[in-house]
């Protein structure tokens, strides 16, 4: 009776906590067929898939056809090898799995004995019949020795046929539009696929959905170190994609193997290499009367500091079993900014405010302010009201209240002529 209600507690258990569960779309297939010297099919050959990084074999054997199929393998430098009794055994040149990328390989085999090894170069076939997807696959050599902005890789999505650039650059603060998060001064493309609009594509990053529901843009940008390879696939996608009319970004990441590997980056910007900026790094003070006169000396620039630095290390844990792949991306921003804000005249810290309105068009909604202090009741009961004084315009009655008085000292004070609201801004008032 335990038992029964125990798996009945986990059974209600996982119907609640069913969830989407997305297919391995970060990984491909090898398939291919084998044949003899004469054409005919060999069917119960052993073939092993063996991954050159890990050394990790994979086995399958041919059917009656003599077609074999290897699913779910990752990216990489693989061989194959094949044995059937009566033949020589059949090792082929490395070759490259490419994600999304099925591979199909036809290797022959020679009559002899098994324990004879001769290389054979497997033949793909002139038209890929195992996908109708269209796509380009980026690899890490490419993404290693191209230039990037700010080391984003999406700069390179317009190296596929099909898309057209759309360049969301970052601009001079920390965030920028969409919910994309960049370097300042950084590039990021927002390609169009297709035709289609620029927000019609997913992001996946080692077959887990990276996309930001806004953009869609990625959520977490992949550190270029530790890129393997991605594919750009088009709008005739298989069915594991979804969601998404323009196309694809699949993001693959190097899954470390049987040596390690490490490298290291460190991008510096400061205000001692940087040049100056002739609009924020004015060259004098207003409060010498003006700029660029005769003896007027230089202003340091405005202090500035960038660091974008981080590494990568890949290697073994168990050597042919177990491996990792670790990657750090950091990054330190400061800099002085500017921006504009209104600050009280001198007729508005005293309470004459005649300035806004009607005539000053100042403002674009007006509404009466009353003074809460005044509250007092008129009227006989049960007609009992109650009025308040409305505060005036001008400073004639107003009561200035008590802490915003001692908080006048702190309010930069303004250059701006009586009656003129419109330039009264912290960038031209003396602080």
């Amino acid at each position: 009776m335990r038992c029964i209600r125990t798996l009945t507690v986990l059974f209600v258990m996982l119907l609640v906590s069913s969830m989407t569960l997305y297919s391995q779309t970060a990984t491909t297939e090898v398939n291919g067929t084998v044949t003899d010297q004469s054409g005919s099919v060999v069917s119960g050959a052993a073939v092993k898939l063996i991954n050159q990084g890990t050394q990790i074999q994979d086995e399958a054997t041919t059917n009656s056809t003599g077609y074999f199929v290897f699913t779910n393998v990752r990216p990489g430098s693989y061989i194959l090898r094949v044995t059937a009794t009566g033949f020589k055994t059949a090792a082929t040149p490395a070759f490259q799995v490419q994600v999304n990328s099925p591979v199909s390989q036809e290797v022959k085999l020679a009559v002899g004995q098994v324990s004879e090894t001769v290389e054979v170069q497997a033949t793909a076939p002139l038209i890929e019949a195992s996908t109708t997807e269209l796509g380009t696959a980026i690899d890490e050599r490419t993404v290693q020795e191209l230039p990037l902005n700010g080391r984003n890789f999406t700069q390179l999505l317009t190296l596929t046929p099909g898309i057209t650039p759309v360049s969301t650059s970052q601009n001079k603060n920390v965030g920028c539009c969409e919910g994309n998060v960049g370097l300042p001064g950084s590039g990021f493309d927002d390609g169009s696929f297709h035709g289609q609009q620029n927000r019609s594509k997913l992001y996946y990053y080692d077959g887990i959905i990276n996309t930001n529901v806004r953009g869609p843009a990625y959520v977490v940008i992949p550190n270029v170190d530790l890129i393997q390879e991605f594919k750009i696939v088009g709008h005739d996608a298989k069915a594991e994609f979804g969601g998404a009319a323009g196309g694809i970004v699949n993001v693959v990441s190097k899954p470390g193997g049987n040596s390690f590997h490490a490298s290291a980056f460190e991008f510096l910007r400061n205000d001692y290499f940087d040049a100056r900026d002739s609009f924020s790094d004015s060259t004098c003070t207003p409060a010498r009367g003006g700029c660029n006169k005769p003896g007027d000396v230089p202003k340091a620039a405005a202090p500035y500091r960038q660091n974008q630095f981080g590494a990568v290390i890949t290697g073994p844990i168990i050597k042919h079993r177990t491996f990792f792949a670790f990657g750090y991306d950091g990054w330190r921003y400061s800099k002085a900014d500017g921006n504009l804000s209104y600050v009280p005249t001198l007729a508005e810290l005293n309470g004459d405010f005649t300035q806004l309105g009607p005539n000053g068009t100042h403002l674009s909604f007006y509404h009466n302010i009353y003074n809460p202090y005044s509250t007092r009741a008129t009227g006989v009961a049960p007609s009992i009201t109650f009025v308040r004084d409305q505060f005036r315009c001008d400073a004639a009655g107003n009561p200035l209240p008590l802490v915003a008085g001692q908080l006048y000292q702190f309010t930069p004070g303004t250059a701006a002529p009586a009656g003129s609201v419109a330039c009264n801004k912290i960038p031209q008032a003396l602080i």
